[in-house]
């Protein structure tokens, strides 16, 4: 069982990675002065040149257990969306289906989620953005809201994001917006 964000549409949605992370080789990790790789990567029978082995990023997070305060360098674009299949159990009619993920929310962070939201409604009519718990074995309910691309504010994102998804009842949370 999980909690997951993503969008969904008619028509494909674009992929956007997160610019902070980077998937390397081994060998690409060294000349970027990482040192901090296992060994079973530096190992004679490992292939050192194996594309995306490694996770690299340029910012640290750290997470404060005692204070729930969660410092990531509070970068705007901090934030990555990622095309996949669609799960069976979400409950939204859209053919096509993007992860986003996202470790805090800020309000340049919900200006930038914005704006990929405004690249890609053009071919759209319109986009749902969902925050569901997957996994669930009862029905959930959904509770949906519609509003225009010209009235949505971050606080509406934050809204679907922040949104209790694993208390009984279950619920899924969808944000329609409309171009």
């Amino acid at each position: 069982m999980s909690s997951v964000l993503f969008f969904t549409s008619d028509f494909p949605l674009k992929e956007r990675p997160n610019p902070h992370d980077k998937l390397v080789s081994v060998n690409e990790a060294l000349k970027l002065g990482k040192t901090d790789i296992p060994d079973f990567l530096l190992s004679d029978d490992f292939d050192k040149d194996k594309p995306g082995v490694m996770l690299i990023s340029d910012r640290n997070i750290d997470f404060d257990i005692d204070t729930g305060k969660i410092t990531d360098g509070d970068f705007d674009d901090d934030f990555g969306i990622f095309v996949s299949d669609k799960p069976e159990e979400i409950k939204s009619a859209k053919k096509y289906f993007v992860f986003y993920e996202i470790t805090r929310f800020t309000e340049g962070r919900g200006l930038e989620t914005i704006n990929y939201i405004k690249e890609n409604i053009k071919e759209n009519s319109e986009i749902e953005f969902w925050h569901v718990w997957l996994g669930n074995d009862t029905t959930n309910t959904v509770v949906k809201k519609e509003m225009s691309l010209k009235d949505l504010k971050p606080d509406n994102l934050e809204e679907i994001l922040y949104a209790d998804v694993c208390r009984e009842p279950i619920y899924d949370y969808c944000l329609v917006i409309k171009a």
